[in-house]
């Protein structure tokens, strides 16, 4: 097997060299053509100048340009007068401001360059056709802070850094020639796009070449594929086999490493990926039996009450109930209402904390300092109850990261469970280190029978639900406290604290 591999290496190495060294040669050659080629019309385009023309400009034969020759075949000309009046256009007629005529580039004069140094600093430069060149160095506000030139400016504005821009950093060079006619000043404004019709050919030039190369390559990949496909066409077709098989049973779906060497991680890969989805069909075999049950038991427990609040209001429209029994059936009614409100208010919690957008608020906190509060906040309540309160708290910080109404929710679920099913009198403990959190009480056990489940919805008992409890408080209670990465225990081996709720940290 190790042979198989070192052959279809040597293979690939093979025809990836010669296809490089194919690629190399042609490219080169078509590169040296090419640069000739552009190096050619180059030498031709420094050698026709509008100078060459200037007796024509003179004559006013304006007409008789070579305009391709000159400018290319998407440039053009305009000449204007000595007032600056558009007198000739070889295509469509332009027309140019004063401030133009400064900043176009002239040929017989001067020419602006425009160099960004930072946000705040610029420099032009201004190259005359003699010895002399001026430099201007302007700020953000575009006043000259430093130049050579005695006639500088003391500002320019922001329509003539515009020009100087557009002008010399444009890709078509638009130049300016003077000239006399009429034994008057005339102007000859061009377009000179001949250098980048040139480029654009040899652009063409370039993606053919590549388009070349392409086919070269499509070729010997197609080459390639058709020797890899007899290599590891065998091996493929047991994948294919396997995977197949996964659409209509995901037991016992596994690819034999040794007989796929060649896809030796492609296998083991898909081995690990089908176990894990065993496990999750699994989990979500268990998440569709949890969510039949929820439904049954929210049925269960929203008929019952409704049924009651039905009843009683039908009996009280008919007449059937009279005088001072309408109060004690109207109390029974309202007494329902407030559990059926209860009800969908925890269900709604729940089903909250369960959506996949919902997000937790999670702050450094002081655990010490922040059950102290919410204990001076249930003091009342508490005491209504005739609760007696152990508390084992620390004086020094306990920090964590928690959502601190998420967290009070936990409190209070736990807290109030202990205070709805026992009677008053019980002593409450609360105990806090670093490590963990223990809430216990000195009431009732909790029968043997759904200790396991406590955690799970709907997992009491119907008489605790009929006793009043939704049975999703300790659910919620444990979707929180997983969400923060903590954990979440029952420990009812105390005798005097028959129920203790331990919630480890670390």
């Amino acid at each position: 097997m190790i042979k198989k591999r070192h052959r279809l290496l040597t293979t690939l190495i093979f025809y990836f060299s010669l296809l490089s060294i194919l690629s190399v040669i042609l490219f080169v050659f078509v590169n040296q053509n090419v640069a000739m080629f552009i190096s050619d019309r180059l030498w031709e385009f420094s050698n026709t100048s509008i100078d060459n023309y200037i007796h024509v400009l003179e004559k006013g034969e304006f007409d008789k340009l070579p305009e391709k020759r000159l400018f290319g075949d998407n440039g053009y000309y305009d000449i204007l007068d000595e007032n600056l009046n558009t007198i000739y256009s070889s295509k469509e007629v332009h027309t140019y401001s004063p401030i133009q005529i400064k900043y176009i580039y002239n040929v017989d004069d001067t020419f602006y360059s425009l160099y960004t140094l930072n946000d705040k600093i610029k420099l032009i430069f201004k190259p005359s056709n003699g010895d002399e060149e001026y430099y201007y160095v302007i700020n953000e506000k575009n006043e000259v802070l430093s130049t050579d030139d005695k006639n500088s400016p003391t500002h320019f504005s922001q329509e003539e850094l515009d020009l100087i821009y557009k002008y010399h950093y444009s890709t078509d060079n638009l130049y300016l020639k003077e000239f006399t006619y009429n034994n008057k000043k005339h102007y000859l404004i061009g377009l000179e796009a001949k250098i980048t019709e040139t480029y654009s050919k040899y652009d063409i030039a370039v993606k053919v070449t590549f388009a070349i190369l392409s086919i070269i390559y499509i070729s010997t990949m197609v080459i390639l594929v058709y020797i890899l496909n007899k290599k590891i066409n065998r091996p493929l077709y047991k994948l294919k086999e396997a995977i197949m098989k996964y659409e209509t049973n995901i037991d016992n779906i596994n690819v034999d490493d040794q007989d796929i060497s060649e896809l030796y991680e492609i296998t083991k890969q898909f081995n690990i990926l089908t176990n894990k989805l065993k496990k999750m069909d699994s989990i979500k075999k268990q998440y569709e039996e949890d969510r039949q049950i929820m439904l049954a038991n929210i049925s269960h427990d929203l008929k019952t009450p409704i049924t009651i609040i039905q009843g009683y209001s039908k009996a009280i429209v008919d007449g059937v109930i009279k005088g001072d029994e309408i109060i004690k059936k109207n109390k029974t009614i309202y007494d329902k209402t407030v559990y059926l409100n209860e009800l969908v208010n925890t269900f709604h919690e729940f089903s909250k904390l369960e959506h996949p957008e919902f997000s937790y608020d999670f702050k450094n906190t002081d655990m010490s300092e922040y059950i102290r509060e919410y204990l001076v906040n249930k003091y009342d309540d508490l005491e209504a109850h005739k609760i007696t309160l152990d508390i084992d708290i620390p004086e020094t910080s306990v920090n964590l990261m928690i959502d601190k109404n998420q967290f009070k929710r936990v409190l209070e679920n736990i807290i109030n469970n202990a205070i709805k099913y026992n009677e008053d009198g019980i002593t409450i403990k609360i105990f806090l280190n670093k490590s963990k959190l223990v809430i216990a009480n000195s009431g009732n056990k909790i029968d043997k029978k759904i200790i396991k489940e406590i955690f799970k919805p709907f997992s009491m008992a119907d008489e605790s639900r009929g006793s009043g409890g939704s049975g999703l408080g300790l659910a919620i209670v444990k979707k929180i406290i997983d969400d923060h990465n903590f954990k979440i225990s029952l420990d009812t081996s105390n005798n005097f604290y028959k129920v203790s709720f331990v919630i480890t940290f670390k």
